[in-house]
Parts: C-alpha cells; structure tokens; sequence
C-alpha cells in the first residue's frame, strides 16, 4: 500500500486495485497495467485522507479553551502555530499568515490591471519549523509534533473562513494538510474545476499545487488547522 492507499491484490492470473479495502479498478492482465492505473489515479487525486490516530473533539475544544476563535475574527482569519526560530513571543501569532509573497494590502480591486505589490521581505514556508510559545504544553502541540515527525509538516496555522466567503482562484507551490476543526456541509473546495467536501474528524493531504479555492456557503465560520508540506 502507498501513502494514498492504494493496493494491488492477484485473483486467477487478473490483478485489481484497491483503495481503502474497495475495489476501484481492474481486472488488469498484467503487474504494469495495474501499476499505470495506480499511477494515473494518484495523479488525478485531490484530496486524500490521512490515517492519523489524534482526538479532534480535544483539538477542537482547545481551540475554544485558548480563544483562537476570537483572534482569528479580529486578525484576518489567520493564526501561526508555527514559526521562525527566534521570533518574539508577541510577533508569533501573526509571523507566517496571509500571503508570503503578495501584500494584499497594496491592492486596487476596483483597476482590472491592478496586481498586489511583491513584498519587500518575504519568507518561505520551510522557515516556519519552531512551535510557538502559545501552544508549548498543549495538546495541540502534541498533534503538530506528529504531523511534523510523520509527514514534516512545516508553516502550521489556524485558518478560519467567514460564511458567504471565498478565495481567489490560485495555485500553491506545495500541498497542505487539512484538519478541519468546524466545518459544515457548505464548505468545500473546489481543486480542478472538482468539488471537494472536507468533513470533520478527519485529516487530508490536499494537492493545493494545482489551481484551486475554497469556499464558505454556509451561515457559520469555518475553521481548519492547515500545514503546508516540505517540497519534495
């Protein structure tokens, strides 16, 4: 089985594949038809769920217990859990949000030719590696200890989304891990023109490299824990 878990099994000289214990494929007549199937599924995958053993009721209602839902409304939706080694505790919640390349701020919505101005300091997201002070001793820092060791989830955030909100249609320079913390059914993402529903009580590797947004169309705010993941 590979990370997206995705198998191969033989029956009578046919070969199927399988993905989580269900049959999506075959019966193939040879290991290298199976292995292009396999190879063509990954490729066309989005979004995958991650098997993780973490208690997301206790990381949810942490968010609450530390007021991250407050600070996300009154700070851009957004919230490092991690950051640059050295950062001063009171710079740590907000060191790695928004943008990393683009200042939004230096934008004019209303000239169709307008671009947001390239930032005169910019980081990248191997950069944010060191756990904030705010979360040592949490069990959330547990979670992203595990993330990190398993996956090298680096940039960790809170990210909230306001209802009747989405993002601009982008691309990511690498894929992230979704944990979303408060969803409803009116949230998704849409990845390739597709449409991706991201439930609670689960973990996901998204491929955000390629052209995506996400959306609130619900009536309640949307938070997710989001990393992005090393470049490979």
């Amino acid at each position: 089985m590979n990370k997206y878990g995705i198998t191969g099994i033989e029956e009578r000289g046919k070969f199927w594949a399988l993905r989580h214990d269900k049959m999506v494929g075959g019966p193939f007549d040879s290991i290298q038809e199976l292995s292009d199937f396999q190879l063509k599924s990954i490729e066309d995958m989005n979004v995958t769920k991650i098997d993780v053993d973490i208690d997301y009721d206790r990381l949810r209602k942490e968010m609450y217990e530390m007021e991250v839902d407050k600070f996300l409304i009154e700070n851009n939706g957004q919230m490092s859990i991690q950051t640059i080694p050295g950062t001063p505790v009171d710079k740590q919640p907000t060191s790695g949000t928004l943008s990393l390349k683009y200042d939004w701020d230096n934008h004019d919505s209303t000239d169709p030719n307008s671009m947001p101005k390239i930032r005169d300091v910019r980081f990248d997201e191997i950069d944010f590696t060191e756990t904030c002070d705010f979360i040592k001793g949490t069990y959330t820092e547990e979670v992203i200890n595990i993330f990190k060791e398993k996956y090298g989830a680096i940039r960790g955030r809170y990210m909230m989304m306001n209802w009747k909100t989405c993002l601009t249609y982008h691309k990511d320079p690498t894929t992230r891990i979704h944990i979303p913390l408060v969803a409803n059914e009116d949230c998704f993402m849409i990845i390739d023109d597709k449409v991706e529903k991201l439930h609670e009580g689960n973990a996901y590797h998204v491929d955000t490299t390629k052209k995506h947004t996400a959306l609130n169309a619900g009536r309640h705010l949307r938070f997710h824990i989001v990393f992005c993941m090393p470049s490979v």
